[in-house]
């Protein structure tokens, strides 16, 4: 009974917070406000699309954006519309993996211009941000995201 307790908590804690085991970067479990301070954007989306392998062996999800916590104007004007998020195509490689329509709350950072879109690319990396479930974000804290967060940074 022990054994089958330990492997549900090993696979919730691999489903809510990603794959880190693999990527092999140091990873203390930090609150969720600490992460958004460490963000340069946290936002809600649902994955459209998934593009394998795009430049240095990246993938790129289209999504669309529903709602921005935190991060510059332009990406504030791009609410309700599609937009690009890039992650390393392989999850041994610290990338993270997102299921199709279905709703996540994203932190991650900004990397080097990219030429098509005019901006820069908004990159998620397992050592670095948070991918999570929306639906398994506590009441409280997406209260919090939309109110006291920015506050306390």
């Amino acid at each position: 009974m022990l054994k089958l307790w330990i492997n549900g908590l090993i696979l919730a804690t691999y489903t809510f917070r990603g794959i880190y085991a693999q990527c092999n970067c140091p990873r203390n479990v930090t609150k969720l406000h600490e992460e958004y301070c460490k963000a340069d954007f946290v936002i809600r989306v649902i994955p459209l699309n998934q593009f394998p392998k795009q430049g240095l062996n990246n993938q790129r999800y289209y999504v669309k954006l529903l709602e921005v916590f935190k991060g510059p104007k332009h990406l504030m004007e791009k609410v309700g519309k599609r937009t690009s998020v890039f992650t390393k195509a392989e999850l041994n490689r610290c990338g993270v993996y997102m299921e199709l329509d279905m709703k996540y709350l994203l932190m991650g950072y900004f990397n080097k211009v990219d030429r098509n879109l005019g901006n820069k690319k908004m990159v998620l990396h397992a050592c670095q941000g948070t991918t999570n479930l929306w639906e398994n974000l506590l009441f409280k804290h997406r209260q919090r995201l939309r109110k006291k967060f920015k506050l306390n940074c």
